[in-house]
């Protein structure tokens, strides 16, 4: 962090690296609003191949999942907004090494299954660990939903969850082997309070409180939180998701953690100089300060 003065304006602050949004899905989203926001990153957590097009055309960096990688008739085969290419069913193991393959051509930057034993068949622990095998050094990252699915993830050696959990509370084990095996959570808070809207799965506020408790035990033991929102799923705001960092507050996390959660570079470098400005003095509330923050190029600020 460095204060700096924005060009061309009298507005001075702090900067930070580049904010992100660690899940995305690009297809339900208007991506123009994105321009001009905080946000100079967001990850699209799995979609159909066009999203490598729609990734090109959007106003901020975008990295890639490709397709949601599932069992045959699994989530989120079913469901209306999820185009039918955008899923690809993996029944065997021999089938991960040409499934992630065709991710790979796709130019993806982490690789996507989904987990939801609630909503239909999931990925065996021998299928989803060829999958994890295949990606090689591309992270895994898992929807994973319901009793045991984060047992599985583990097991398999998946690197990112895509979601705190949030439909049981997580036993403590579980929650310090997250932790242990480097595993990252995406916080995707916010999306609790449209459940009776949206597709979270669960039936209003005793989904957050869940997952609240969830990702406030991961943090205090010491777990990779990864600020995300699911845009796309719901109403919620397209660019900062300010409920988003108060919910994370409200899980433990002081500003520096907030921040770290912002700008963690997962999954890849950003590959261009752009940093997040967040005007205003630094003895004010940090989220009253993020109203106005933006992301622009490292030759628009002054440093100093």
């Amino acid at each position: 962090m460095s204060t700096a003065r924005l060009r061309g304006t009298s507005l001075s602050g702090e900067v930070y690296p580049a904010f992100r949004d660690h899940h995305v899905h690009l297809g339900l989203v208007d991506t123009d609003l994105l321009a001009g926001g905080a946000l100079a990153a967001v990850v699209d957590l799995g979609w159909s191949p066009d999203v490598v097009a729609r990734a090109a055309a959007a106003p901020v960096t975008v990295h890639v999942a490709g397709q949601f990688l599932t069992a045959p008739g699994g989530y989120p085969s079913d469901r209306p907004w999820a185009p039918h290419d955008s899923v690809r069913a993996v029944a065997h193991p021999r089938e991960a090494e040409a499934a992630v393959a065709a991710q790979r051509a796709l130019g993806v930057h982490a690789v996507k299954v989904t987990l939801h034993r609630d909503a239909g068949p999931v990925l065996d622990l021998a299928t989803l660990e060829g999958i994890v095998a295949a990606a090689g050094e591309l992270p895994v990252v898992a929807h994973a939903e319901g009793a045991g699915m984060v047992e599985l993830a583990l097991a398999a050696g998946v690197d990112v969850l895509a979601h705190t959990p949030w439909t049981h509370h997580l036993e403590t084990e579980v929650v310090r082997e997250c932790v242990a095996a480097g595993m990252a959570w995406v916080s995707t808070l916010a999306i609790h309070d449209h459940a009776e809207t949206g597709d979270t799965g669960d039936t209003g506020d005793n989904g957050l409180d869940i997952a609240l408790a969830n990702l406030a035990a991961f943090h205090a033991a010491g777990g990779r939180v990864l600020y995300g929102t699911d845009l796309g799923n719901g109403p919620l705001p397209v660019g900062l998701n300010l409920r988003e960092l108060a919910l994370l507050r409200r899980a433990g996390l002081d500003d520096a953690a907030l921040l770290a959660a912002l700008t963690d570079p997962w999954p890849a470098p950003l590959g261009r100089d752009v940093l997040t400005f967040v005007p205003g003095p630094a003895e004010e509330d940090l989220l009253l300060r993020m109203r106005g923050a933006v992301a622009r190029a490292a030759s628009d600020l002054e440093t100093g």
